[in-house]
């Protein structure tokens, strides 16, 4: 729910700044399938080079692949899960900032 809520308030934003169709449709393809790739949530990242899992660790689809994964273990470690779950918390404040920054403008320029 709360990568879902990340990438409304992103896709909101550029919405109301663009006013196209179009440049959404772009905008999201163009952030949320490189982060879906670098992340875990399709293959292990320590298969991969370093620098992708040094990239996954600042990716908000990695902290909800970690979340998830952890919060459904046997014992989970509920600190881990908890802090993955506070970083998406943080940015989902941050974008609900940045979309409500996007409306402002857009109501100014009405």
């Amino acid at each position: 729910m709360l990568l879902t809520a990340v990438f409304s308030a992103l896709s909101n934003a550029a919405a109301l700044l663009a006013r196209n169709q179009g440049v959404l449709i772009g905008i999201s393809q163009l952030i949320s399938i490189p982060l879906m790739f670098g992340s875990s949530a399709l293959m292990d990242t320590s298969l991969s080079a370093d620098w992708v899992s040094r990239v996954a660790a600042s990716n908000p689809f990695e902290w909800a692949v970690i979340a998830g994964r952890g919060a459904m273990q046997d014992s989970p470690d509920w600190a881990t899960v908890g802090g993955h779950l506070g970083l998406l918390s943080g940015l989902v404040a941050v974008m609900a900032w940045v979309a409500t920054g996007a409306f402002r403008a857009y109501q100014r320029s009405t």
